[in-house]
């Protein structure tokens, strides 16, 4: 369970900074090709400052090389205004995209 927390902690990390720099995007993906990858794990969060409010989603791609927890790839991007529900949901898909993106940069498929 702790190390559940420590992956939703991360993608919380950047909603919050997203909506404390104000800016519209944080994001890095690793073009490195892992050798024996045994998991991928996605998790995604969203924040709004009041409910509705200002508002924000990210999402964190880790996986599992030899019992290890790496973190390949992470995106937070600002909503504007909407309720925390909205901010969440939007956060699953931008997980699902980020997956999508970062397998393809490291060539896992084409």
């Amino acid at each position: 369970m702790q190390r559940r927390r420590h992956r939703n902690k991360a993608a919380d990390g950047y909603c919050n900074l997203i909506l404390d720099l104000d800016v519209p995007v944080v994001e890095w993906i690793s073009s490195e090709m892992l050798q024996n990858i045994t998991m991928v794990i996605i998790s995604s969060d969203g924040a709004s400052r009041r409910n509705p409010g200002r508002a924000s989603c990210a999402a964190v791609v880790h996986v599992v090389v030899n019992e290890t927890l790496i973190l390949v790839a992470y995106r937070g991007i600002r909503l504007g205004v909407c309720s925390n529900n909205i901010s969440e949901f939007e956060g699953a898909c931008l997980a699902h995209e980020l997956l999508v993106q970062w397998a393809v940069t490291c060539k896992l498929c084409v």
